[in-house]
């Protein structure tokens, strides 16, 4: 491969680095005006008596589980922390009498010792649990920041859900100083200074999408209900076209909070060459990850879609960064200096038939051949039917892909090789 990594490494650096340093500025700004429904802090170093039990004092004045495990053994602030492993696996749990679907939590607590996170769950009916272990910053006696970020379920309904730090090792882990934000809705930056996407959507549409999302939850998966098509106005720049939106994805992360995924399909002129292209949440994506391979794609000629970074608006409402992805049509491959031709995929109906059964099991989970029973289809089925050459096509390349499917033919036989091992050498990469 001709790739002068040294050179791309430094790009990308640079490129997070600077995505970095304005996402930091602009929460600096945000952080004066955020608007907390509850915020609150707590050091340890303040136990309250009630009955025969001890608890630790909050900034906001509520107490919290562990007082009876403070230990002056460890500090990262003032003389105490809370002391966590064992037989006494949790502490500095706290309750949220006023809580909402959807609001969004965002708590750090320092920690010291080989393990031990952040949990956000609830008990039982909800079965919705979030972990928290990734390390904001370090400092030289050892104590590392973790965070943990979530929102509240969409069908969450006033079950008890509790956030607290957890150890369930036998070594000793200890913590101090959480911090924890809960806000009515996620915020997000504003980036006025550039061009930012505007999705107009009818308010009633969107009340809809919101009712479907709650079954969504309930199923553990994105329900065709709420994968169901609605007009609206795309608007970006100078150029405002209509078009028709919907939820993409399968799993709930694309319907998290009030930053949702959609596919849009642009009924006039185009966004960057494209007539259909997705937007998504990074993270759903593995933020630079998915941004990286794109790029090595593009340099080692692998047939691969338009992919990128924008702001994006709902209703004139900011909602952040996005991940725009280009869909299966005939503009991909024509960018890519290829004739135009159908393009084929496997059904993934089984599989996801399967995971969704095996959400609603507690044990036992169940498997089955997903890939052998997929059917092989088209992208644009109707256009590809219509016409003769098309489908022609189709029916070579699915005849071609059942064979790789049931292992009928050398590999070789039925892919252009050369690219088929750039493109899985780039892959393991």
């Amino acid at each position: 491969m001709k790739l002068n990594f040294q050179k791309f490494a430094l790009y990308l650096i640079l490129l997070f680095v600077a995505f970095s340093c304005e996402s930091n500025n602009k929460a600096e700004v945000n952080h004066k005006t955020e608007e907390f429904e509850r915020h609150l802090s707590c050091d340890a170093e303040t136990q309250v008596v009630k009955g025969k039990n001890k608890f630790f004092l909050a900034s906001d004045s509520s107490l919290l589980s562990g007082g009876w495990l403070q230990s002056d053994e460890e500090a990262h602030s003032g003389i105490y922390s809370v002391k966590v492993g064992g037989k006494s696996k949790y502490a500095f749990q706290v309750k949220f009498p006023e809580i909402q679907r959807d609001m969004f939590i965002r708590a750090t607590v320092w920690k010291k010792g080989n393990g031990g996170l952040l949990a956000f769950t609830s008990l039982d009916v909800l079965k919705f649990d979030e972990y928290g272990t990734q390390v904001l910053e370090k400092d030289s006696s050892g104590w590392e920041k973790i965070i943990l970020e979530a929102f509240v379920p969409a069908n969450f309904s006033g079950e008890e859900i509790k956030l607290f730090v957890m150890n369930q090792k036998e070594e000793m882990v200890y913590f101090d100083d959480l911090e924890l934000k809960v806000y009515k809705s996620k915020p997000y930056p504003e980036y006025s200074e550039m061009e930012n996407i505007d999705l107009i959507i009818d308010e009633d549409d969107l009340n809809e999408i919101d009712q479907n999302r709650i079954i969504s939850f309930q199923e553990g998966v994105i329900t065709s209900n709420t994968q169901q098509s609605y007009s609206a106005v795309f608007k970006y720049g100078k150029n405002e076209f209509p078009a028709e939106v919907r939820i993409k994805g399968d799993w709930l992360d694309h319907i998290q909070g009030n930053k949702w995924s959609f596919r849009i399909k642009l009924l006039e002129g185009n966004f960057k060459g494209m007539k259909e292209f997705s937007i998504q949440e990074p993270g759903t994506r593995g933020f630079l990850n998915e941004y990286v391979l794109h790029q090595l794609f593009i340099k080692e000629d692998v047939l691969t879609t338009r992919y990128g970074f924008v702001p994006v608006k709902i209703n004139g409402a900011g909602r952040g960064i996005y991940a725009y992805e280009e869909h299966f049509a005939k503009h991909l491959i024509e960018s890519r200096r290829r004739r135009e031709g159908p393009i084929i995929k496997f059904d993934e109906r089984a599989l996801w038939d399967i995971n969704q059964k095996n959400l609603e099991r507690k044990e036992k989970f169940i498997s089955g051949p997903a890939v052998e029973s997929a059917v092989i289809m088209p992208f644009k089925k109707g256009k590809t039917i219509k016409n003769k050459t098309l489908e022609g096509n189709f029916l070579i390349a699915q005849n071609l892909l059942r064979q790789y499917q049931f292992d009928a033919s050398p590999v070789s036989e039925l892919f252009k090789i050369d690219q088929l091992a750039r493109f899985y050498a780039l892959v393991n990469l």
